[in-house]
């Protein structure tokens, strides 16, 4: 498993700023015996403030570091194939701003809006 001890977890939760962990119920999926089963997992979930507004295709070279992370820690042969079919954006496709498209980007802007107007005017006044 790619998180066989707590210490590959926390350190992980530690480097994925921005998003929080949930408890989720997994179905399984495989041999009969493990068929449909549920076991508690835990998922790293977007902070509300840093969902895109938009879907956008994950950048190629993403996409490539997380196929080599599934290779290297042996994990499971139909979701490393449902990964070589995940469509992945062109250089053409999106820009860099699709990506910061969230509600904590607009609202860093407003206040950055904000306080240049509030300069402006305790200048001219």
């Amino acid at each position: 498993s790619v998180f066989s001890c707590k210490a590959s977890f926390f350190y992980l939760q530690e480097k994925e700023v921005g998003y929080q962990v949930t408890d989720i119920l997994v179905q399984c999926y495989g041999s009969e015996e493990e068929e449909g089963k549920l076991i508690p997992a835990k998922a790293f979930v977007s902070s509300p403030l840093l969902l895109l507004f938009a879907a956008v295709a994950p950048p190629a070279r993403y996409m490539a570091k997380i196929k080599q992370g599934a290779d290297e820690n042996g994990l499971c042969g139909l979701y490393r194939d449902w990964l070589a079919n995940v469509r992945v954006a062109t250089l053409h496709e999106v820009t860099h701003s699709d990506y910061n498209s969230t509600y904590a980007d607009l609202g860093a802007r407003c206040f950055g809006f904000a306080l240049l107007a509030g300069i402006t005017w305790a200048l001219i006044n």
